[in-house]
């Protein structure tokens, strides 16, 4: 089904061979996408197929249609005659596309957050036989909520640490404006630190954090040591995320794709087996001292007090990650009883115990996705 030269006219010629019941996906270059793509195919085989992309080539692959499309542009910048085939023959969607980068305005962020979804929420209205909507979302797009986070609709009137959690929040609320008339669903996802080998596709802001802790020279760090963090493998994301799909799909649903307040860690213990790793089969990092855990008050003016004596280096990391370490200090857990019912012993959760420890040392071994064309997290939106 892949199309050749990715031409206008050569996948409009191409839709038009696709019966319908077609699935199509956004994001799919993205760690889920990726994920879920030979998932999808393999789960029914005859299903078509279609991928919403800004690079086709990037995801040309046996069984996929991949469509030139941007989510930030209206009407998703395809020709009408693509949008009439794709609204006669899509019958699924999962929405997956998003920025994840932290460190831009809002406004940026919305275009393909909250921008995309509103398009995406437009071209599903207009499929004539649409079964579900899948928005895929995250977990912390409860922003600064403190307390139990439902697996339920989210107000933010607690405010948000970065752009990110902001638009994906808002973009929750179009879908949850849009559940009366299209079946629509949402997949709260947990942060990915790796697969359960050990392997890191994607460097985010978590791994950015551990990076300081061989040479942090810093007397304190904010967190609070009894804090939650939900952290979750990216294989079995996947595979969850598939099967809630396939098997569970319920419109109006809101699911929390996450380790939940029994399997996540809290800060102390994250430290302390990162130091660990650390301290046990990499002693020529030249680990400083173990800071103390302080409130994020402190914190800051600690930091107001030395911070014309810190390395240019560090003090461009702590501009980065102020964007993420206000978690380390909020007293959040994210119930997942609802989803962990319908995953059950099928989809089981691996225990962070066997592969946290393969995941820092990758992550020493790779010297942070040093190879990586950026340092910041990669933009995926279609």
């Amino acid at each position: 089904m892949n199309s050749n030269g990715f031409s206008v006219e050569s996948t409009e010629r191409a839709l038009e061979t696709l019966d319908r019941g077609a699935l199509l996906l956004t994001g799919a270059t993205g760690l889920v996408g990726e994920a879920l793509i030979p998932l999808l195919r393999d789960a029914c085989p005859d299903r078509p197929l279609v991928v919403l992309t800004r690079n086709p080539v990037s995801v040309s692959m046996p069984g996929v249609l991949a469509l030139r499309a941007d989510l930030s542009l209206p009407g998703l910048g395809v020709s009408e005659r693509t949008r009439a085939l794709l609204r006669g023959r899509v019958t699924q969607i999962v929405h997956s596309a998003a920025d994840i980068r932290f460190r831009i305005s809002v406004e940026e962020s919305r275009l393909t957050n909250v921008d995309g979804t509103r398009e995406m929420l437009a071209l599903a209205s207009e499929c004539n036989h649409l079964e579900r909507f899948l928005q895929v979302s995250t977990i912390y797009a409860a922003g600064k909520t403190p307390g139990t986070i439902l697996e339920q609709p989210l107000d933010g009137r607690a405010g948000f640490v970065n752009a990110y959690q902001q638009t994906k929040n808002e973009a929750e609320a179009l879908v949850l404006e849009a559940m009366p008339r299209i079946p629509a669903a949402i997949a709260r996802l947990s942060s990915l630190i790796g697969s359960s080998s050990g392997r890191v596709h994607q460097f985010n802001y978590f791994h950015q954090t551990i990076k300081a802790i061989p040479w942090n020279p810093l007397p304190a760090i904010p967190a609070d040591p009894t804090a939650i963090i939900d952290m979750a493998a990216s294989d079995w994301t996947g595979k969850a995320l598939h099967y809630l799909y396939e098997h569970c799909f319920q419109p109006g649903r809101i699911y929390h794709v996450c380790a939940g307040p029994e399997r996540a860690w809290s800060v102390a213990r994250l430290l302390d087996s990162t130091y660990d790793v650390f301290e046990s089969h990499h002693p020529t990092l030249r680990l400083r001292r173990r800071p103390r855990m302080v409130s994020f008050e402190e914190f800051e003016q600690i930091l107001a007090k030395i911070r014309h004596r810190i390395p240019s280096a560090l003090d461009q990391w702590l501009d980065a990650l102020f964007s993420f370490l206000p978690h380390l200090s909020m007293q959040q857990r994210f119930d997942n009883s609802e989803t962990e019912k319908l995953l059950g012993v099928r989809i089981p959760f691996p225990s962070l115990e066997t592969y946290y420890k393969e995941v820092v040392e990758y992550c020493v071994a790779s010297n942070w996705g040093r190879s990586e064309p950026a340092q910041e997290p990669v933009m995926v939106r279609a």
